[in-house]
């Protein structure tokens, strides 16, 4: 039945009387357990009454009107099956007397309909202004004189009581009266004698006011005579059990339904007989009725310690209404109390998914927790379970439960599960490492390399971004590596993170070997900052292993880093020098003097070299070049010092240093040491007869102090030797 409208809160009578006062046209929709009907109204008054299972109003007004008799009233169905008309065109055929007969047997009806209409309890109403529904109504008759609401009113009024007392001796119109060894007298009247004929000990009452001509009420009242005068009886529960095993009924599942129903009614409580109705309901469409019977018996059987029907029956009740949780909470109970656990957690996983959908996820909850320990095989619970504690929050809880179901599918080789269950856990911690090698294990299992690789991929990028690197950590970092290798074994970067997990653990040869195997894969597969991360890792763990500083310089001058190639050439260079491999040392210095021609350091490094390997005139010429660039970049110290040390070495053949020396010293405004190199220079050039060279450091000198004695002195005499000298240099000649 529908929801009550504010119409449901007035009687209908006061209803009736609302509609007549404020003169309403439209259709009154009443709906029962009982019936339907639809009254049409205009004006206030009833113009026509409607019943579903009902003919129209006209053909049962005609079929129960005391004033036509059976003749008549066949005479005129004939007529209609002949010619096909409907039965207010033939009988308004007749322009006398036509329109006074339909109004008179429509309005019998219309009050007949109205009195039982007022008898029911229970109802919903609703009113609509429409016009009337030609589906409805019989739009042939629609404007035929309406019966006044007030008549109908005091009429269903004058019956009321009537009908109280007949409802009380015959409560029901599913019971079946019998006539009784007292037979009602012969000169009965008409009405008396066609109801009794019509009471054979198998028809319901309900069958006899169809059998019958005359109104509902007027049937009614005559069983109720009968009843009370003791010519009839109504058949108790027993005995309409035995009718229900005749073959009348037993062939007719509606009739023997009805016969058990006022059974039941009455008091039976055979559970043989709840059961056939049960199944009768089901077989039939009726599913609440079904399951309400599958509950009670099952709740008889229970109180019975009948536990193996009780079982059967709730089982049936809950698949049929699954949202009754009363059936489904005793049926789970009862399964546990029976020591079924494989059923009981089954059931459990059912009810529980219905508790959920109701919001009732804490009951939920429990009763799968329960079913867990109670029998852990069945990995639906487990699984149900946790998603219902992700839901709600609990993520420890999930993440248990996930872990629990998986290591049990892991063993079962139920792999897809197991990383269903991972991927979960996953979802909920991405920092769980352990959720995250397993999730890759199983896909890894599942032959998915390509998104196991991606899984083992997140997790060493999650730990290497990470900044620092726990003992546990590298664990899974080391695992995750080596599952990429295994299959893609060209993987660098995995390579590169087992090597750094190898160094957490100490295992420095690992770590190398690792470090080793990136460079022998082949360089298009490397970008160049990736070549050099290995490569100084590599430097870092074997400082002496001179190839790979080579490469890492050289790698750094590839990638324009010309301040970390000179930095790793030095080093290099200093490293050969230290293990006695002085080729490699002078070759780092040399590379590294191409990129800084300029880089004092790597100058003094290499004269060292050469003049521990006695390599005196290499030394002095890198001095000298030291000592030359120094001076182009206005770095005059160092030259000094270069130059210096070539004079220290060989003060003889190289005079020249001391010029250069004078030249410096005169430039830092040092002019007595300017004044003692240039006089070095003047002495060693005249014994070698390098007058023109003397006689240019006389004049610096002279520039530094005009009158300088020493320096004008020198220059006389070597004007006095320069023309001995140039006689005998043409005479050579």
């Amino acid at each position: 039945m529908n929801p009550k409208s504010g119409l449901d809160i007035m009687s209908i009578p006061t209803l009736f009387q609302s509609i007549c006062d404020e003169r309403k046209t439209g259709t009154l929709k009443v709906q029962s357990s009982l019936g339907e009907k639809c009254i049409y109204f205009r004006g206030g008054n009833i113009v026509q009454v409607s019943t579903p299972e009902k003919p129209s109003i006209l053909a049962e007004g005609l079929r129960r009107h005391p004033d036509l008799d059976e003749e008549s009233y066949q005479i005129l169905c004939q007529r209609q099956k002949v010619t096909g008309q409907s039965l207010a065109s033939l009988i308004l055929e007749d322009k006398q007397d036509g329109v006074e007969l339909v109004n008179a047997i429509c309005s019998f009806q219309i009050l007949e309909e109205i009195c039982e209409l007022f008898t029911w309890k229970e109802y919903h109403c609703e009113f609509s202004g429409d016009d009337p529904d030609p589906m409805i109504f019989d739009l042939e008759i629609i404007n035929i004189n309406p019966v006044e609401t007030q008549v109908a009113l005091l009429e269903a009024a004058r019956r009321a009581d009537e009908w109280r007392i007949i409802r009380e001796s015959l409560p029901s119109k599913t019971d079946i009266p019998c006539q009784t060894e007292t037979a009602i007298p012969e000169d009965s009247p008409m009405e008396f004698q066609n109801v009794y004929a019509a009471v054979d000990g198998f028809r319901t009452i309900e069958d006899i006011l169809l059998a019958v001509r005359l109104s509902p009420f007027a049937a009614m009242s005559v069983l109720h005579e009968l009843l009370k005068r003791g010519h009839i009886a109504l058949r108790d529960a027993e005995q309409l059990l035995q009718l229900a095993k005749l073959d009348i009924f037993r062939e007719d599942t509606m009739k023997r339904t009805k016969l058990y129903e006022r059974a039941i009614e009455l008091g039976e409580k055979s559970p043989s007989i709840i059961l056939w109705l049960a199944h009768s309901y089901e077989n039939t469409g009726m599913k609440d009725k079904s399951a309400h019977l599958y509950y009670e018996i099952g709740y008889y059987f229970l109180k019975n310690a009948q536990y193996k029907e009780a079982i059967q029956a709730l089982e049936k009740a809950t698949q049929i209404n699954p949202e009754n949780l009363d059936s489904q909470e005793k049926l789970i109970a009862l399964l546990l109390k029976n020591d079924s656990l494989e059923e009981f957690a089954q059931k459990s996983n059912l009810y529980a998914r219905r508790l959920a959908l109701q919001g009732r996820q804490d009951r939920a909850m429990l009763l799968l927790k329960e079913a867990t320990e109670k029998y852990p095989k069945y990995l639906e619970n487990f699984d149900l379970l946790g998603s219902l504690y992700q839901e709600a929050g609990y993520k420890a809880q999930a993440i248990h439960t996930y872990r629990s179901v998986a290591k049990v599918r892991t063993a079962k080789q139920d792999y897809l599960g197991a990383a269903n269950c991972y991927q979960k856990m996953v979802q909920i911690d991405q920092d769980n490492m352990e959720a995250q090698k397993c999730y890759g294990e199983m896909l890894k299992k599942l032959g998915q390399n390509q998104q196991a690789k991606e899984q083992f991929q997140s997790i060493g990028e999650k730990i290497y971004n990470m900044g620092f690197l726990t003992k546990e950590n590298a664990l899974y970092l080391e695992f995750a590596a080596n599952s990429i290798i295994q299959s893609y074994p060209d993987d660098l970067l995995a390579r590169k993170w087992l090597s750094e997990a190898y160094l957490n653990q100490n295992k420095t040869d690992k770590a190398i070997e690792q470090l080793k195997e990136i460079l022998a894969l082949g360089d298009d597969k490397k970008s160049t900052d990736f070549l050099v991360d290995v490569l100084r890792s590599l430097v870092k763990l074997e400082p002496m292993n001179l190839q790979n500083r080579f490469k890492l310089a050289e790698t750094y001058l590839k990638s324009k880093k010309e301040r970390e190639a000179i930095q790793e050439y030095f080093a290099l260079g200093v490293k050969a020098e230290e293990s006695g491999n002085t080729e490699e040392a002078l070759k780092a210095f040399d590379q590294l003097l191409l990129c800084d021609p300029a880089h004092y350091a790597a100058h003094l490094k290499k004269v060292d070299i050469l003049q521990k390997e006695k390599r005196y005139q290499e030394a002095i010429q890198e001095l000298i070049l030291t000592g030359y660039i120094s001076m182009g970049m206005d770095k005059l110290w160092q030259a000094i010092r270069a130059f210096s040390q070539v004079l220290h070495m060989d003060k003889d053949t190289y005079a020249l240093c001391y010029f250069q020396l004078g030249k410096l010293y005169h430039r830092l405004g040092k002019n007595k040491e300017a004044v003692a190199a240039y006089k070095k220079h003047v002495q060693k050039n005249i014994k070698l007869n390098n007058y023109t060279e003397a006689l240019q450091s006389c004049e610096e000198i002279l520039k530094i102090e005009l009158n300088h004695d020493w320096a004008q002195k020198a220059k006389q005499k070597i004007h006095q030797a320069l023309p001995k000298v140039q006689k005998v240099f043409q005479e050579s000649f």
